[in-house]
């Protein structure tokens, strides 16, 4: 079995999930608001996918493979709602406040790179992405 394509299986509730965290963010707060990912499979979710939810997903990063290339976030990106297994230790250093707000669920009787991933609001980004954005570089 091709593993990329069974990381596909749960795409739809994962794209779920992050629409229902970005739905809890203050609106005020949503213009300098980023989507970061852990892996480019789950951005390319997020570029692929909406949420059923209808939410307007703010706009998607990684630092993994392809996606790094495209470059970093705006500076006016201060927030970011990540998903996956973003080091702790970085978002610690990186941001105010990180808060775990939903962890995914796929389907009954799946396991893969979706399964668990949790789905945080962090604030008050405290490095600038010309500092951020190398340390996020992952090549897989």
């Amino acid at each position: 079995m091709n593993p990329d394509l069974a990381n596909e299986v749960g795409w739809p509730g994962f794209v779920d999930t992050v629409g229902q965290v970005v739905a809890t963010v203050p609106a005020a707060e949503l213009n300098h608001t980023i989507v970061l990912t852990e892996a480019y499979q789950q951005a390319g979710a997020l570029e692929l996918l909406r949420p059923a939810n209808g939410v307007r997903l703010p706009p998607v990063y990684s630092g993994h493979n392809g996606f790094w290339y495209w470059g970093p976030p705006p500076d006016s990106a201060t927030d970011a709602v990540v998903t996956g297994d973003v080091s702790p230790e970085l978002l610690s250093r990186s941001y105010m406040r990180c808060e775990v707000r939903s962890t995914v669920a796929t389907p009954p009787g799946v396991r893969n790179d979706l399964t668990g991933v949790s789905v945080r609001w962090c604030t008050g980004r405290l490095q600038s992405w010309s500092v951020l954005w190398p340390e996020l570089r992952l090549l897989a």
